[in-house]
Order: C-alpha cells, then sequence, then structure tokens
C-alpha cells in the first residue's frame, strides 16, 4: 500500500458556550454531579423558601444563588456535551398549565 498520498486531516472541535438566554434540554437519565457546597446552596435555599419564616429579601437572595448553582450546573453540561441548546420558535408548554 502506497502511503506517501495519504494527508493527514486536521480535526477540529468546537467548543460548546453556554448562552444564559438560549433554551436548553437533556435527557432524564442525564446525570449532573454537583459539589458539596453547591448541594448545601440548594438544600438551603429550599428550607427557607419552604420550611421558614425568613423575611423576603433574604429568600430572594438565595433564590439568585440558586439561579446561579443551577446556571453554572447547565453550564457544565452544555461544555461537556450532555446538554444540547434547543432553537424554540413557540413557547414550551408546561405540563398543567391553565388547568383549573
Amino acid at each position: 500500500m502506497d502511503t506517501s498520498k495519504i494527508e493527514e486531516a486536521e480535526v477540529v472541535f468546537e467548543k460548546k458556550v453556554f448562552n444564559p438566554d438560549a433554551n436548553y434540554e437533556w435527557k432524564p437519565t442525564d446525570q449532573f454531579p454537583i459539589s458539596g457546597a453547591e448541594l448545601n446552596v440548594l438544600h438551603n435555599t429550599l428550607h427557607i423558601v419552604f420550611n421558614t419564616a425568613e423575611p423576603e429579601p433574604k429568600k430572594w437572595v438565595m433564590l439568585s444563588k440558586l439561579y446561579e448553582l443551577t446556571s453554572g450546573v447547565i453550564k457544565r453540561g452544555v461544555e461537556n456535551g450532555i446538554i444540547q441548546e434547543v432553537k424554540r420558535t413557540t413557547a414550551p408548554v408546561i405540563q398543567g398549565e391553565g388547568e383549573e
């Protein structure tokens, strides 16, 4: 076999970039590891929102932290190729929405 004519192929991988304004989807079976610090924010936020009489400003601060945390998890999933961007032409339908 004459290998003198085999050309080297250049492989270019496009880095996935997280866009916080985009819509994303993932499979129900996908797993997203979180750190102990992230779990702490998640747990404490849910506790404050649902189980305490904390003042509203504290709840908003914790919800903001929770949003940052979930955005970070989604960002890592996008960068690792687990989460895919979805191009939507209409708003997603949420089950139970509009039911009385």
